[in-house]
């Protein structure tokens, strides 16, 4: 789970959700193309996929939490 406000206040990942869509389409076009236009295979497909880009706002919100902390212990360190 990620908190989208951390991302938010330091304007990160402001066009993420633009690319989740472009990555969509892309997605879609490339089983369009092999022949596949069943949906519940390409939305099975799909989930998996965008579950990778969940890992990687989870990860993402972790470096900011840890930066957050250090700019603190920095502030107490040098009082």
């Amino acid at each position: 789970m990620y908190s989208p406000n951390g991302f938010n206040r330091n304007n990160l990942f402001q066009k993420f959700n633009g690319w989740i869509e472009w990555a969509n389409q892309q997605f879609v076009e490339k089983y369009h193309k092999q022949g596949i236009f069943d949906d519940e295979i390409i939305n099975k497909d799909w989930i998996k996929s965008y579950q990778s880009y969940d890992i990687i706002l989870i990860h993402a919100n972790f470096i900011i939490i840890n930066i957050q902390q250090m700019k603190l212990l920095e502030k107490i360190l040098s009082k």
